[in-house]
């Protein structure tokens, strides 16, 4: 049963294309939301994949990544996590998925709420280096930097 089967509708949190005004949000969010509003997550790194990022969460990290908190439209929900755990590769029977689906604590500027996030499966993990590491977990304005 998929998670929104379960009634697990929780928001997803986003930080890299799917972020607005990327060509996944265009294509997978745009117009199925109620609504987005900016959110930071602590405890993460994100990693430059050469065009894509990967956030890799650390206990003993006090970075954060920039992204947006997506609140998705409850007719649009389970074929929206569909669409999206495709796109991100995510399958939760396979331990080498490109990434894993998990449950993480957002800030915004109403607090903290609990959301979606899709960060770097376990042997996706291992390849990244000191070098991949985007300063400021901001990854839209890495990518004008660049």
């Amino acid at each position: 049963m998929s998670d929104a089967k379960q009634g697990t509708h929780l928001p997803v949190f986003t930080y890299g294309t799917l972020r607005r005004g990327w060509f996944n949000y265009e294509k997978h969010l745009e117009g199925r939301t109620v609504e987005e509003q900016p959110a930071r997550l602590t405890g993460c790194v994100l990693y430059d994949a050469g065009g894509f990022p990967f956030a890799v969460r650390k206990t003993d990290c006090d970075e954060s990544i920039i992204g947006e908190l997506m609140t998705i439209r409850p007719a649009d929900y389970e074929q929206v996590l569909l669409h999206l755990d495709e796109l991100e590769g995510h399958d939760p029977t396979d331990p080498g998925s490109l990434f894993k689906r998990v449950t993480v604590s957002v800030w915004t500027n109403t607090g903290s709420t609990q959301a979606w996030m899709y960060e770097a499966g376990d042997t996706v993990e291992q390849e990244f280096t000191p070098s991949d590491r985007i300063p400021g977990g901001d990854w839209a304005s890495h990518q004008t930097r660049h």
